[in-house]
């Protein structure tokens, strides 16, 4: 059962992985999306094992449920997932009961499968089982967020995860892509403002723009980003070398560098600085870097100057 559940686990990974390429870095998530045969498969047979361990009078254990829940968040067999978590309650007088790792995946199915109520309330029992959440309980639940387009109450996680705890979770990158992400598809100032604010607390915790980077105030690379990121790192950038130049951390304003790669995040990032940046930013590709924008000295001055 623990095997098959790596397994569905690796290839679930590789098909996001496949289709988010596939769709340029950008998350176009809906509800009760398909899950491929080889998943599907893969949960077939953990389904015939738990029926072949009950019925030749194995003990099923909590490994064996978690396992097998797991194998589910991997398919997105959400109802499947719940109804495992359920079984594992009724047996508590046996010492089988949900450990944070199958409500975890029982989230995760919920999640791949659109269905944000079923995913919050498995995180809320969670809490009630007196076992709290970790970063990837926090990341799965935002993920089911990010999915059902639910982008108020995955803000309002992120802004959870801020808080002190005595368990020190704090938001990763995976945290920082999938809430940017939500916020990015929702529509409104409000959750470009929330965006926003999310990138700026990713940047003071280091997540991202770290200090010890190659990163620099007059080059930045963007190229591992995902698109919703690397949009608003852009607005970030450029706010903030505003800021600078009101507090006279910069003197001298030379020409801005981009590294994007040469692919589709380059025409985006161009895109997102000639139409939503004011003034617009005009950029150029330098022949003999193509995956990078430069914006020359007088464009940069251009923008601040119309800031200050």
């Amino acid at each position: 059962v623990s095997a098959l559940a790596k397994a569905a686990r690796t290839e679930s990974k590789q098909q996001r992985r496949f289709d988010f390429k596939q769709k340029g870095g950008k998350y176009h998530a809906t509800g009760n999306q398909p899950q491929n045969s080889e998943v599907n498969l893969l949960w077939c047979k953990t389904l015939d094992l738990l029926d072949c361990m009950e019925s030749e009078g194995v003990l099923r254990d909590s490994f064996t449920f978690s396992s097998a829940i797991s194998t589910c968040g991997a398919a997105g067999r959400w109802e499947e997932a719940m109804h495992l978590i359920n079984t594992m309650k009724a047996d508590g007088d046996r010492g089988i009961k949900p450990n944070r790792f199958a409500y975890t995946s029982a989230i995760t199915a919920c999640g791949n499968s659109g269905e944000w109520e079923p995913a919050l309330k498995l995180f809320n029992d969670m809490k009630l089982d007196g076992l709290q959440p970790d970063l990837v309980s926090y990341n799965a639940l935002i993920g089911a967020g990010m999915t059902a387009n639910q982008p108020e109450q995955v803000f309002g996680l992120w802004d959870e995860m801020l808080q002190p705890n005595k368990e020190k979770i704090a938001p990763d990158i995976v945290t920082l892509t999938e809430v940017i992400g939500t916020l990015d598809r929702a529509t409104g100032k409000i959750n470009r403002d929330r965006a926003d604010k999310v990138f700026s607390d990713a940047v003071k915790l280091g997540i991202i723009l770290r200090q010890d980077s190659l990163d620099s105030s007059w080059e930045v690379d963007l190229s591992g980003m995902s698109f919703p990121v690397a949009r608003a790192a852009c607005r970030f950038i450029f706010c903030r070398l505003v800021e600078e130049m009101k507090k006279d951390k910069v003197q001298t304003v030379r020409d801005f560098s981009l590294i994007t790669g040469a692919s589709r995040m380059r025409e985006y990032v161009r895109e997102v600085l000639r139409d939503e940046l004011n003034p617009a930013i005009y950029c150029v590709v330098p022949k003999s870097e193509q995956g990078t924008l430069v914006v020359k000295e007088k464009v940069v001055k251009n923008y601040i100057d119309g800031h200050l």
